[in-house]
Parts: structure tokens; C-alpha cells; sequence
């Protein structure tokens, strides 16, 4: 009666073929004992077969820790060298141990960020755990400052590591073990936190000392280097972890700072030999030496930092980046205020700098009056001009927030381009390379903005409502200083003149992904069809997956699936072909969300979702990435019928999404929505409503009271009251979804349609069945007018027609009318999809209220077939169908028959989550056929008692024809 809202955003051969690989058998090896020892006094047995750990080959051991062996070893699927961790026997000797390190690893490797470490993959090998993780070429931060430096590029490096830790603090995860070494700067100048050995995800730390056997005085004479008695390195422990043995975010800040002060001073705040002094020592406030050359903020910083009470240090080490990066700024603006000074022989003259031409050919200079010629305050009132005379409800607040939103990325584009500046000023063939990309990719950004402003001056009333999504879908800015992902890029053609065509058909792209961002995906396809034309006689393959991906996203704006599905495929070969990894990800992106959630075929989509997994792994590619690709995986499992392998997909997303540096409102909305629905489908409508209380607790901040985001969030809201029971405010929410559709858009919308199609299924419910067929009739219309014919939604609201039409006794018409939206299923998803199987479903109940008993058991014999060739034999749809087809028979009089799909349907539904309603109808049919047959009347009274218990406990108006029932058929009650 009513449909769910759903977000829109090849098995593994495919990844196979996309990594160039085979499969590999398995491989004899010796012991860690034995090839340690023979490795030792023979070296490497040339003959010898390739020692592995997994589908991982060691190719050389790298060094050895209190945790473990480290080696570098070879990924065959995704084709590079990674960095391979062993931990010790005695750090993994019981199935806790393992399961915790699992654990640990597990929760690292959903934490994606520039400044730490890439976890891949986690697991065992002969009862020892392994970790596979990104091999990074560069020094640590002892070595990198073991001579001489400026105390600004230590804070700037150190900094940079802050991030890291915030980031893993931020997923619930504590290091517990930071110090310089643990810290490493890459050949390409990014600096990662990694060996996260001693971390552990959640709050369930047992201090190791006793577990090793270590008398306490023992432990109080141990040398301050050494790790793994206790958990850390004591040296830069903080002073909570020897008394108490307590561990937490401001644990590692405290041994941050100690490695801070230690790198800006050249020695330790505390002087000692051993534990016991150290404990000592932590009790007197550290200071700094009396002369250096380092500034009292920063300081003060570290000396917070390093405070005895973790409560007076910072609250976190979000804090500490914070109070780092007002050193830095502050410490620039002086020394440009002095060179300024310089300049005008010590006095400023007002408006001198401001007044003089940009010096020719200074990009930094440049580079301000780029960005002010796309942002400036003229520029912002012609628009919100524009958007006050809109004629729209709350344009001028909307126009307030749109802005607010392009002052803040021109802001972060302004302090890019600063920063890219500085890099430039590198010496050496690399680092110039990475700072001419970075200011490429700042460009592509800007000229994204200029054009999304474009649209948005149109100020046209649907585009003023998609304006803050417009600025929020603009290119991230991040990915312009991520150096590795710049280098990994498809360069730019070597001809020139096929340079030129690539980069004008580029440029008129970025006008249709903005037309797109503002919500006008029909004109941008036409568009894009037109360059999708004149790409083809361009010898350019990379230019050509860029367009195919774009063209299949407006292609599934627009509701062409087949077009969509054979689109991005095209374009996603032609990625991997070139070489264009990240247009290959997100079209297999695009794919699995595509084909395995609309199109519902699982397996297919499952497939195209390890092949985007494979390409964001080897790419590096963003985390915005990967939580797009766990929303598409969670679509296809909402489909297939297990929602809770969608809400672990949606659970991991959010995690991922709150360790982003900053949390869009609207990307937490619009997952708080996600999680809903899999509420929902979990037959959890209170939790449901509880999570879109929290969506729209986002949505309005974002957004104000009556934007249409409001507006579908209540739409949802009011689908968690209607499956709750709670009709009337179930109605009362959808009408306040349709007036603020109505306010924002007109009486005729799209939006509007959606909501009455909520109204009449809640009318429907509460037995006003003329004017909930007048709400489903206009919701029709409408959806006519601005969808076409064929569509999904138009098919839906006949069907919803039929079904109201059938309860007003008007069969003929019912089935009329759900015949057409068969029709339009089959145009729209072939003749094998799920929504077909229903739509038969609901021709073989009019069959069956006709009397045409075997019409009606054909075609749900049809539905059942249907449903689980589409969506696998264990899907509780199959057991509608199948519970249908009992009901039917038994009606025919023809119990033995209906005894095997009466048998089947209650053995799905009494698995994993069982519904209690539609076990007991299933126990009811089951025992009906039984009696009926003659076959087991015991078991028959069995089931139908509990049958009986079960309506009595969810639905007491049924039990009387129950009752009646058995009553006529002589069955103890």
C-alpha cells in the first residue's frame, strides 16, 4: 500500500581482470623458525618457493618490534608492494588476543585519512594475526630531525601528525604508543601516523604488566626505551598509564607533546633512568630551556600538553591542531607586517600594497584575483538580487545560507592556493610537479564554482531549493593537496592540438555538472550527448570516461536504467583501459547502486562493488568515495531482503564520515535517512522515527524550516508512523510534507505527488477509501505530467489505485489498471524483476476474488519463481509469495497442494528476525493444510494454537474468524 523512500545515490573476476591477475595455489613454507634460521646462515634459496601470508608474498623482512615482525610483501590483487606486520605468538597466544588485534585492525582500516597509515586488510596465519598496510617510502620523524631544522617545520610536520591522531581518536581508537619513530614523512612529503600496535578500539584496556608477569617493582627499575611490558613506550607515557593504567585521547596528546618537546628542544621535559624516577618527575610542571629560539605560544602549547591532570590538557587533539595552526598563522602575519614595513621604510602607507599592480607572473598574486573574479561581494548581491525577487518562500534566507556555504570553500580555496605557493618554492623535479598539479586541480575547482554560480543566477524556483546541495557537491578541495593522488593522475594529451579539443569539451562539461549540481539533469544530458559526439572523434580515451560517467549518472537522474547501466559500463572499461582509476571507481560505483539495487540483480552489483573497492584501495582514491560506495552496497542489500548487512554497510559509513575533518550536515543527513529506511526494513518503525528526528534535526540547520530536504525527511518520518501503527500522525506528517512541497514548488510537483501517495496510503489504513483513491489519483496526475508514462512512480501509484480500487469492490477496474502498471514495470526493468513478481502477486489475488482459483495459482506460482531467481530463495518476499499461493489453493479446496508452500514460507519466516504476525499467519496456513489434508493432526493442532496465541498478542480482531474456524473444524482451542 505504500512505498518506501529509498536514497539514490562480475563476481570477483572482474577485480581479477581489473588488476591484471590470476589465481595463485597454495604454497608449502617453512616454519617463522626455520626460514629465520636458515635465511640466517644460508641466505635465500633462490629455489626456494615464495614464502606467504594470505594471498600476500614476503619479499623482504623490513625490521622487528615488541609486536611483531615487519616485511615488505607483494598484493596480486591489487598489483603493488605493502607493508606486512606479523605480531608475535605472545601478543596473539589465545582467541581474545586475536579476536581484539582483529578488532583493532578492523576498525583502522575503516579509518581513511591523509595522515595515517592505510590498514588493508586483516586476518590470521598459523594462529598469529597479520596486518597489511600502506608501505611507506620515507624517514621517521627521528631520523628526519636528527639534524638541524627550524622550529616551524617541526611544528608544521608535527601538526600534520596531530591530524592523524585526531582523526584515530575521532573512530574511537587510541594509539598508545606515539613517539618519532612511529611517525614517518613520505618521499612525497606527507606525513602519516602508523603502527597503531599497542591501539585499541573501545574502552576495554587491562593494564599488561600483571598479564606478563611482572612484579610492580620490576617494572619501576625497567629502561625507559623499552615496549611491550607495559603498553607503550614509558618514555613518552603519560603519567595516568603507570599509576592507573588508564588510556585515552589525552593520554596520546600528553606523549605527543613529549615527542614535540623533545624535537623542538633536543632533550625531554623529565629527566630519568628509570621508571620509578620518571613517576617522580612527571609530579613538577615540565619548562622549557631559558633561551630559544622557539615562540612562547608554541610553547605554551606543548606545556599544556604535558600537564600531570589530563583534565588540564587540551579537551582533544582537534584543540591542539587548532592552537598549532594560530601559532603558524600568527607568526606569518608578523613577518609579513615587518616585510611590509621594509617596504615603505618603517611607514605603512594605507592602501600603498593594496593600490600596486600584481607582480608579473607571481602565481600567488594571481591566484587572489582569480578566486576574487569568481567570489566577490558584487558578484553576491546581484545574486541574492536575483534570489530575492524569486517570487520563493524564503529565497533571501536560502540565498544567506547558499553563501555563507561559497564563503567558506573560497576561504579553503584562498588558503590551498596559499599553501601551494609555498610548495612551490621547493626545490626539486618532483616537488615543482606537485605544486604546478595542485594548482591545475585549483583551477578545475574554481572554473566548477564560476559555472555552478552561472546557473544559480537564473534564479529559477525548483534551482533555489537545490542551491546549498549545489555548493555542496562542488569538488572537494582536499584532493588538491593530496600529493599522491595529483602524481597518479592521467596526464594531459602529448598532442597539442588534441590537447586543446580535450580541454574546451572539459570546460563545457563542467557547465553540464552544474547544471546537474543545481537539479536540471534533463538539459545537462542533452548536452552531454553532444559532447559525448564530438569526444568521439577525439583520440582521447580518459576525456571519453569522463563523459560516459557523467552521462550515466544524468542517465539515471532521469530514470533511463538499461541506457545508464550500458553507459557506465562502456565508460568504465575505457577508464580502466587508460588508466583513469578514479571515473573506473566511481562508474563501478554508480553500477553497483544501478544494478544491484534498482535493477536488483545482487550478484552483478556485488561484483562492480569489489571492483570499486579494489580501485579506491589501489588509487588512494577519497574516503567520500568509499562511504558513496558502502551506501550503494547498503541499497543492493536493502533490496535483497538483509538489512542487516546494510545497516553494518551504513554503520561503517557514518564511522568514516565522522572522522572526516569536518561533517557536512547534509551528508549526516542524508545517512541518518539511509539508516532509517533499513530500520524500517527491519520492522523497527520507533527507532526508524528516532533517526529521522536526527536527520531533521540536520536538514534544518542546514536548510530552515520549509525547504523541500525538510520535507522528505517528514515524508519518512511519516512512512515510520504508518508502519507503527500510528495512523492518524502518520497523516498528519504527510500533510505537512505535501504543504511545504506546495509552498516551495506549486500544487502540481513531483514532490507534492510523493506525499499525497503517503496521504492516500494512510487514508487507505484508517477505511476512508474514496478519499484516499482521490489522493492516490491526484498523486498520479501529477506524476504523469513531470515523469512521463513509463516510470517506476507512475507504475506505483497505480498499483496503489488497484489495490483501493479492489477494496471498493470495483474488480474489474483493479485489474485493468494493474495490468498497465505491469506494462510500465516491464518497459522499465525487463521481465525479470522483483517489482513484476509483486505486480503478479496482486493479479493473482483479483484471479483468486474472482474464483479463477488456477489463474491465480499460476501466476503466484509466477511471482514466487520470479522473486527468487531475482532475489535469491532465502528472501522473505519469496515467502509472501508462497504464503499467497497456500492461501489460494486452500481456497480451491486443495489442502495436500498447498502443504509444501504453506511448509516452506513458515520455515523462512521463522529464521534469522522473524516477524511474529507473519509467522502466525504462516503457522495458520501450514496448520490448515495439515488438517484439512488429514496428514498430522497433531502437529496441525500445534501450529494452529500457535497461530492463534500469536494473532491474540499482535492482532485481536482476527481471532474471532479464527476462532469461527476452528469451531466449524472441531480443533481444540
Amino acid at each position: 500500500m505504500i512505498e518506501l523512500e529509498t536514497e539514490s545515490g562480475m563476481a570477483d573476476t572482474m577485480a581479477a581482470k581489473l588488476a591484471g591477475v590470476t589465481q595463485a595455489g597454495d604454497e608449502a613454507s617453512l616454519s617463522d623458525a626455520r626460514h629465520r634460521v636458515r635465511a640466517s646462515l644460508f641466505g635465500e634459496d633462490p629455489n626456494r618457493p615464495k614464502r606467504t601470508i594470505g594471498r600476500f608474498t614476503l619479499l623482504q623482512r623490513l625490521g622487528e618490534g615488541a609486536m611483531g615482525e615487519v616485511f615488505a610483501a607483494h598484493d596480486p590483487e591489487l598489483a603493488r608492494k605493502v607493508a606486512l606486520k606479523l605480531v608475535h605468538r605472545d601478543r596473539s597466544d589465545s582467541e581474545a588476543a586475536r579476536a581484539r588485534l582483529l578488532r583493532e585492525a578492523q576498525a583502522m582500516a575503516r579509518l581513511s585519512h591523509p595522515n595515517v597509515v592505510t590498514v588493508y586488510e586483516s586476518g590470521t596465519h598459523e594462529g598469529r594475526v597479520f596486518i597489511a598496510m600502506e608501505l611507506v617510502a620515507g624517514v621517521d620523524l627521528r631520523t628526519l630531525f636528527g639534524g638541524e631544522h627550524t622550529w616551524r617545520r617541526v611544528v608544521e610536520v608535527y601538526r600534520d601528525a596531530a591530524r592523524g591522531l585526531a582523526a584515530a581518536h575521532a573512530v574511537g581508537l587510541i594509539h598508545r604508543d606515539f613517539k618519532p619513530e612511529n611517525v614517518m614523512i613520505g618521499e612525497d612529503g606527507r606525513v602519516r601516523v602508523l603502527d597503531f600496535g599497542v591501539a585499541r578500539a573501545g574502552d576495554d584496556w587491562v593494564p599488561a604488566s600483571d598479564s606478563q608477569g611482572t612484579a610492580r617493582g620490576d617494572l619501576l627499575t625497567h629502561e625507559l626505551t623499552h615496549t611491550g611490558v607495559l603498553l607503550g613506550t614509558p618514555a613518552y607515557m603519560a603519567p595516568e598509564q603507570f599509576t592507573t593504567g588508564e588510556t585515552s585521547a589525552r593520554s596520546d596528546q600528553f606523549s605527543y607533546c613529549m615527542a614535540l618537546y623533545e624535537c623542538l628542544y633536543g632533550r625531554r621535559p623529565f629527566v630519568a633512568d628509570n621508571l620509578r624516577e620518571l613517576m617522580e618527575a612527571h609530579r613538577a610542571e615540565a619548562r622549557v630551556p631559558a633561551r630559544s629560539e622557539v615562540p612562547r605560544a608554541v610553547a605554551a602549547v606543548v606545556l599544556r600538553g604535558l600537564k600531570a591532570d589530563p583534565s588540564a590538557r587540551f579537551p582533544s587533539m582537534d584543540a591542539v591542531v587548532a592552537a598549532l595552526d594560530r601559532c603558524l598563522a600568527e607568526r606569518r602575519r608578523r613577518q609579513r607586517q615587518l616585510a611590509l614595513g621594509g617596504l615603505t621604510g618603517g611607514a605603512l602607507i594605507a592602501g600603498y600594497v593594496v593600490a600596486a599592480p600584481p607582480l608579473a607572473g607571481d602565481p600567488c598574486v594571481a591566484g587572489e584575483a582569480a578566486i576574487a573574479a569568481v567570489w566577490n561581494p558584487e558578484r553576491a548581491a546581484a545574486l541574492g538580487e536575483g534570489f530575492s525577487h524569486s517570487g520563493t518562500t524564503d529565497a533571501v534566507k536560502i540565498w544567506q545560507r547558499i553563501a555563507a556555504r561559497v564563503d567558506d570553500y573560497t576561504g579553503a580555496w584562498a588558503r590551498g592556493h596559499a599553501d601551494a605557493c609555498e610548495a612551490g618554492k621547493i626545490t626539486g623535479e618532483q616537488a615543482r610537479r606537485v605544486a604546478e598539479l595542485r594548482m591545475a586541480c585549483l583551477s578545475d575547482a574554481r572554473r566548477e564554482l564560476d559555472e555552478t554560480l552561472k546557473v544559480l543566477a537564473r534564479a529559477e524556483p525548483g534551482m533555489i531549493f537545490r542551491g546549498v546541495q549545489a555548493i555542496a557537491d562542488l569538488p572537494p578541495l582536499a584532493r588538491c593537496a593530496d600529493s599522491e593522488a595529483l602524481l597518479a593522475a592521467v596526464p594531459v594529451p602529448a598532442d597539442p592540438q588534441v590537447a586543446v579539443a580535450v580541454e574546451a569539451i572539459r570546460a563545457r562539461a563542467t557547465e553540464a555538472r552544474a547544471l546537474r549540481r543545481a537539479g536540471l539533469s534533463a538539459r545537462a544530458l542533452d548536452e552531454v550527448a553532444r559532447l559525448v559526439v564530438e569526444a568521439a572523434a577525439v583520440d582521447h580515451a580518459p576525456l571519453r570516461a569522463e563523459l560516459d560517467l557523467l552521462a550515466g549518472q544524468l542517465e539515471i537522474d532521469t530514470a533511463r536504467f538499461d541506457a545508464a547501466a550500458t553507459t557506465l559500463e562502456r565508460g568504465f572499461w575505457s577508464a580502466v583501459d587508460s588508466g583513469h582509476d578514479e571515473v573506473a571507481a566511481r562508474a563501478a560505483v554508480a553500477l553497483a547502486g544501478l544494478v544491484g539495487g534498482r535493477q536488483a540483480a545482487l550478484e552483478v552489483g556485488l561484483g562492480w562493488a569489489r571492483a570499486a573497492e579494489a580501485l579506491i584501495r589501489r588509487a588512494h582514491l577519497s574516503s567520500a568515495l568509499a562511504v558513496a560506495l558502502r551506501r550503494s552496497k547498503a541499497q543492493m542489500l536493502r533490496v535483497a531482503g538483509q538489512p542487516e548487512r546494510a545497516r553494518g554497510e551504513l554503520d561503517a559509513a557514518m564511522v568514516a564520515l565522522r572522522a572526516a575533518p569536518e561533517v557536512d550536515e547534509l551528508d549526516a543527513a542524508a545517512l541518518l535517512r539511509e539508516l532509517a529506511g533499513v530500520a524500517l526494513d527491519q520492522g523497527k518503525p520507533e527507532e526508524a522515527a528516532e533517526l529521522i528526528e536526527q536527520a531533521l534535526g540536520h536538514a534544518r540547520a542546514a536548510f530552515g524550516e520549509q525547504h523541500p530536504e525538510v520535507g522528505r525527511a517528514l515524508r519518512l518520518l511519516g512512512n515510520s508512523f504508518y508502519f507503527s501503527g500510528r495512523r492518524e500522525e502518520a497523516l498528519r506528517t504527510y500533510e505537512e510534507a505535501r504543504r511545504i512541497a506546495e509552498l516551495a514548488h506549486g500544487p502540481d510537483h513531483p514532490e507534492v505527488g510523493d506525499a499525497l501517495n503517503g496521504v492516500g496510503a494512510t487514508l487507505d489504513e484508517l477505511g476512508r477509501d474514496d478519499e484516499a483513491l482521490a489522493a492516490y489519483e491526484t498523486s498520479l496526475a501529477i506524476r504523469r505530467k513531470h515523469l512521463g508514462e513509463n516510470h517506476p512512480d507512475v507504475a506505483g501509484s497505480l498499483g496503489n489505485i488497484a489495490v483501493t480500487l479492489a477494496k471498493l469492490g470495483r474488480h474489474a477496474e483493479a485489474e485493468r489498471v494493474t495490468r498497465q502498471a505491469g506494462s510500465i514495470l516491464r518497459a522499465v526493468h525487463g521481465e525479470q524483476h522483483p517489482e513484476i513478481a509483486t505486480n503478479l502477486l496482486h493479479l493473482a489475488n483479483l484471479a483468486h476474488v474472482g474464483g479463477r482459483h488456477a489463474e491465480a495459482a499460476e501466476l503466484a506460482r509466477e511471482a514466487v519463481a520470479m522473486f527468487t531467481a531475482s532475489l535469491g530463495p532465502e528472501h522473505p518476499d519469496v515467502a509472501y509469495a508462497l504464503s499467497a499461493l497456500a492461501f489460494i489453493l486452500l481456497d480451491a479446496n486443495e489442502p495436500l497442494a498447498a502443504l509444501e508452500p504453506a511448509r516452506r514460507a513458515l520455515a523462512l519466516r521463522t529464521r534469522a528476525n522473524p516477524d511474529p504476525l507473519l509467522v502466525a499467519e504462516s503457522q495458520l496456513r501450514l496448520g490448515e493444510a495439515l488438517w484439512l489434508s488429514g496428514q498430522d493432526r497433531d502437529e496441525a493442532r500445534e501450529l494452529l494454537r500457535a497461530a492463534r496465541a500469536g494473532y491474540a498478542a499482535q492482532a485481536a480482531d482476527r481471532v474471532a474468524g479464527i476462532d469461527k474456524w476452528l469451531n466449524e473444524q472441531g480443533v481444540e482451542k
